[in-house]
């Protein structure tokens, strides 16, 4: 964006003045640039464009009051004329007009001319020569300038004239003159200030050379100046023009009026012409130069620097080292950044290394070094080192069970971190290699009951690990009742829990059953203990049982897990164990307490609940009743849900079996369709044991099935031994109990589709 600006008048007699600049964007604060330039320098200074844009805007854009003058720099006792413009912009007449200036008191006020007097139509752009009458206070240093007839102007009329001074003999270099001219409209009670004109006495500068004036051939050079007042004071943020050998560089003076340029030529001849001129700033301080020249001499040659490299790294430094060399052509050394070639450091000559510090940790750092001396630089050595990474803080350890530890640290500047733990304080074994944005572990798997003790290390780039930070912590121990099974144990081993509802639960493991030490967790209350998925299982499972006329007993599921002393679950075992569940019978009625309909003990069998399926399933037909000490055992294999469930007791031989719907038609939606067992025909009130055969009407066997889950109660899905859905027609069964091969039933089935 470049400069803009706006002059506008609001008032009927033109007695206020609105001027808007904005310069890059922002609005100029035209005060301090026209009414207190001397006042203000700091603000003025570097702003000449601006000024220069706003005397553009001025001269394009009307404005009804205004001054013209020397604005810049001046010298001591040049003459100044200065011109006045007023305008009424109103749309009435405006009487009794005259113009007031207080001269500075760095003006010689003893000769003051008004001259060249006239009045404007600005409606026609015409001037008219007129004469004004003025009248000069030395005291008060007021100049009033009154307009012919009486004051008088009309709408869109104004005038004109021109105030010559001279600056005095006496002003000092940096003294300036500010006058502004005050134009009154008696029936306007503010008065209306034109813009300032600032005039300077400008500082005389000098220009001294102070860059490289010999250069061993093919080196590099540096030309730098400085730039000061007469004073020696130093001249900063001032633009500095080199020209060598007629191309140009520029430069800006730093705090202390240096500026320095690089310049990429080949010194390949013998002498290079240098100028450097300042321009000045066309207010406080004038042009100067000066000129150099830069002689080129046959290069020196150096020892080669040998030997160097980074010996000690730290999270934010790294000292650089190298061999010493020949001290009677070196002066000393320059490091420099190899990323932008920016110098670091120069040191003397009989230094062999150097700390640089304030790095960044986990960062490549690559330096090269050069000796140098009168005539140039030598050949560059390469150096590069890798900060070590920042130790993570705050590591910290909790316990998360029997066989899980919490490490938690803050993360640091790494490009990772390695975990390590020990149980003896010598021995230690990785444990984790983390990426750098990681600040928590669980390190799981870990023995109960036992102490650790972790290290933390942090690691760079390179691999290079910063340094242990170490805390500790212990797993915790089985809870009160649960033992320790034992794989090498001779003899049982068993664990127990207690029932609330129910009674006792009891795990009997014979010899070498487990195949590892571990210990069992019994939850006697998984029912209420499981999680909701889980528990939304169960209730399909307990629906699907009252399918088929059986009960689930809800408050005796437990849960078994069997973990080994790392925590990890075993599912494998290498002999049955005995589950045995207690039942309640307060009354020693042989009737479950609380059941209704009543549920009799000889009708309770063990079932472990297949998650899959979602179903309760026969653990085994080979099960204990213990009615004295009111019990249900089981021979199991491996370990989950097991629960008591009810199931309709078999019968003693087959004279009552029920075979039902009987004919059977599937699909028909009626009596004779599916019961509330399923889809199928059902045989009730079958032996504990039972095989059925069937045969069609020419004595084929079509199915083949039994009752092995002790009810007495088995479904035929109307399939053949193929999963062939049969077809319609008459069908014979022949049932026999193989316990007593005695025992036999035959009957007649209808299938109608």
């Amino acid at each position: 964006m470049g400069n803009t600006g706006s002059v506008y008048s609001e008032h009927g007699d033109g007695s206020h003045l609105d001027i808007h600049v904005t310069h890059n964007g922002e609005e100029v604060d035209l005060e301090k640039i026209f009414s207190n330039r001397d006042k203000n320098k700091d603000e003025c200074d570097g702003k000449d464009e601006i000024w220069k844009k706003i005397l553009g805007i001025i001269g394009v854009a009307h404005d009804p009051n205004i001054m013209y003058g020397p604005d810049g720099s001046i010298s001591a006792g040049q003459t100044l004329t200065y011109t006045v413009e007023f305008e009424n912009e109103g749309e009435g007449i405006a009487y009794g007009v005259y113009v007031a200036d207080i001269l500075d008191t760095d003006i010689d006020d003893s000769s003051v001319i008004v001259s060249n007097c006239k009045r404007i139509n600005y409606l026609t752009s015409s001037e008219t020569a007129a004469t004004f009458e003025y009248e000069y206070d030395d005291d008060t240093r007021l100049l009033t300038v009154y307009m012919d007839n009486e004051g008088e102007v009309g709408s869109r009329q104004g005038g004109k004239f021109d105030i010559t001074v001279s600056a005095k003999g006496s002003m000092a270099s940096g003294a300036s003159i500010t006058n502004y001219a005050t134009v009154y409209f008696p029936s306007v009670p503010e008065e209306t200030r034109t813009n300032s004109i600032v005039s300077v006495v400008p500082n005389q500068t000098q220009l001294v050379y102070s860059g490289d004036t010999t250069v061993p051939q093919h080196e590099t050079a540096i030309f730098k100046a400085t730039l000061t007042k007469l004073d020696s004071a130093e001249l900063a943020n001032q633009v500095i023009v080199f020209t060598i050998n007629n191309t140009s560089y520029t430069a800006i003076t730093n705090s202390s009026g240096t500026a320095t340029v690089y310049p990429e030529i080949h010194l390949d001849q013998n002498i290079f012409n240098i100028s450097v001129e300042y321009a000045g700033d066309g207010y406080y301080y004038l042009p100067s130069n000066t000129s150099a020249s830069l002689d080129v001499t046959s290069p020196i040659p150096f020892p080669e620097i040998s030997g160097a490299s980074a010996v000690l790294a730290t999270d934010a430094s790294v000292t650089w080292v190298w061999n010493s060399t020949d001290a009677a052509v070196v002066s000393g050394y320059r490091i420099f950044s190899k990323a932008d070639n920016t110098l670091l450091q120069e040191l003397d000559k009989a230094t062999t290394s150097w700390l640089e510090s304030g790095l960044t940790p986990n960062t490549k750092y690559q330096r090269y070094i050069k000796p140098y001396n009168d005539y140039g630089q030598g050949t560059a050595a390469q150096m590069e080192a890798v900060t070590l990474a920042q130790a993570p803080a705050n590591f910290k350890t909790s316990t998360d069970g029997r066989h899980c530890v919490v490490l938690s640290w803050d993360k640091s500047a790494a490009a990772g971190y390695k975990i390590k733990r020990t149980m003896d304080g010598s021995t230690w074994s990785a444990v984790a290699d983390l990426e750098q944005d990681v600040n928590t572990y669980c390190n799981s798997g870990l023995s109960l009951a036992t102490t650790y003790q972790y290290s933390i290390c942090a690691y760079n780039i390179s691999g290079i690990d910063t340094g242990n930070v170490y805390a500790t912590a212990g797993t915790q121990p089985l809870p009160a009742g649960i033992t320790l099974i034992h794989a090498n144990t001779s003899g049982q081993q068993e664990q127990k829990a207690d029932n609330l509802s129910f009674g006792e639960v009891k795990v009997l493991l014979p010899e070498g059953a487990v195949p590892c030490d571990g210990y069992i967790i019994i939850d006697a209350n998984a029912k209420n203990s499981a999680a909701p998925a889980m528990r939304a299982k169960l209730v399909v499972g307990a629906d699907k049982l009252k399918l088929k006329n059986k009960i689930l007993m809800e408050d005796s599921i437990v849960d078994l897990k069997y973990y080994d002393i790392g925590g990890s679950t075993v599912s494998v075992f290498n002999k049955p164990m005995t589950l045995t569940l207690a039942y309640p019978d307060t009354d020693n009625n042989e009737i479950i307490d609380n059941t209704a309909p009543p549920v009799r003990a000889e009708g309770l069998r063990i079932l472990n609940f297949d998650e899959a399926s979602q179903e309760w399933v026969q653990v085994s037909p080979e099960y204990a009743l213990d009615k004295a000490a009111k019990t249900v055992s089981v021979q199991i294999n491996h370990f989950s849900m097991f629960a008591l469930v009810s199931v309709i007791a078999p019968s003693s031989d087959l004279d009552n079996v029920k075979v039902f719907p009987n004919p059977y038609k599937p699909g028909s939606g009626g009596e004779f369709d599916r019961t509330s067992y399923g889809a199928g025909i059902v045989f009730k009130d079958l032996t504990a044991k039972a095989d059925i055969n069937i045969f069609n009407i020419a004595g084929e066997l079509v199915a083949e099935f039994s009752e092995a889950d002790g009810d007495g109660l088995v479904v035929w899905n109307a399939q053949n031994n193929s999963g062939e859905k049969v077809a319609s027609g008459v069908y014979i069964y022949y049932i026999v109990n193989p316990d007593n091969r005695a025992q036999k039933k035959i009957g007649k089935i209808a299938i109608i589709k």
